[in-house]
């Protein structure tokens, strides 16, 4: 981050990477380095076992693109075993989510990604097409397409990163999100059901076109036209009309009272779910809001969940998240 002084004549540098504690500095509006202010010590931190993220670059589906992404793992990790993955994901057309820096790596999303991966998995958070922070025809770049935010990137990325790491299992891939994240997880177990196997949707909205505010995807999109039209975006991307695809294994969390994304789009897919004959598990929080990916309660059972699934095997007890 920068700060600049009132004259423009020097500012606050503040940097750092997923490996590299922040710095803090003053720099002369040419670049000049004028004072150092402050680093921060993260020996301690380091003594204590931790280890930052593993970065990673991939190719975009259509392979014109560079895209990046990190990778955690646990503690005992030993390159000999063999891990299954899980993918946290985002894919939002509004923000970029895999971590660029050292709070990022050290965070409350880390810090649970971190415990996941305790449980004996890889985790790998990754942005592909579709997020922003790069050129408009990146960011664009599928949103015509029934996949409207590049989740084959995301496939192709795990792919990527597997390739040169032999330890991660790609034939037992997991994926979760909250929020849009939430959205994307549900999305990407319908649209690739052979590599996906297990997803946890959490808070994650199911139709746009019935959320009370759909500004994410509104400025990507435009607001929703009515139903039925002809070329209707909201139709090509609910979640609502691919839930027969399901093949996977499938957790819905939601939160009792989230304004964000109400308890009516869980309970949209999950009427969508039953006509179709699909198996799937619930979680209802009462009491909850739209973290309700952070509840302790939910965060046990996202651990059980991928821990029964992905490793055929039954929790540790107990698991305190």
């Amino acid at each position: 981050s920068a700060y600049f002084s009132p004259s423009g004549r020097y500012f606050v540098d503040t940097y750092s990477t997923i490996a590299d504690a922040p710095k803090t500095v003053v720099r002369s509006s040419d670049g000049d380095l004028t004072a150092k202010v402050v680093e921060a010590d993260a020996s301690a931190l380091y003594e204590a076992g931790w280890a930052p993220p593993e970065r990673f670059v991939a190719k975009s589906a259509d392979g014109k693109y560079d895209t990046y992404g990190v990778i955690l793992k646990p503690t005992n990790f030993d390159p000999a075993l063999s891990y299954p993955v899980i993918e946290q994901i985002y894919a939002g057309p509004q923000v970029s989510f895999a971590p660029q820096g050292f709070t990022d790596s050290l965070g409350s999303r880390a810090a649970y990604m971190q415990a996941l991966a305790e449980l004996g998995f890889v985790i790998v958070i990754q942005d592909g097409r579709g997020t922003p922070r790069r050129s408009r025809d990146f960011h664009m770049a599928m949103a015509d397409e029934e996949d409207s935010f590049a989740l084959i990137d995301h496939v192709e990325g795990v792919k990527a990163a597997a390739a040169t790491r032999p330890y991660m299992d790609i034939d037992r891939v997991g994926i979760t999100g909250l929020s849009f994240g939430g959205y994307a997880s549900m999305r990407a177990i319908l649209l690739f059901p052979d590599f996906y196997k297990a997803a946890v949707s959490i808070a994650g909205p199911q139709d746009y076109r019935t959320m009370i505010s759909s500004i994410s995807v509104e400025r990507f999109f435009g607001a929703a036209p009515p139903r039925g039209s002809e070329g209707d975006v909201y139709a090509r991307i609910d979640n609502i009309h691919l839930a027969d695809r399901l093949e996977g294994k499938l957790l819905l969390i939601a939160g009792e009272i989230d304004q964000n994304v109400p308890f009516n789009q869980t309970v949209a897919i999950c009427d969508a779910l039953i006509k179709a004959n699909k198996d799937f598990d619930l979680v209802l929080v009462p009491g909850a809001a739209h973290s309700v990916g952070y509840h302790p309660y939910a965060m046990r059972r996202v651990g059980d969940f991928f821990v029964r699934n992905l490793q055929h095997r039954e929790p540790p007890e107990p698991f305190v998240p």
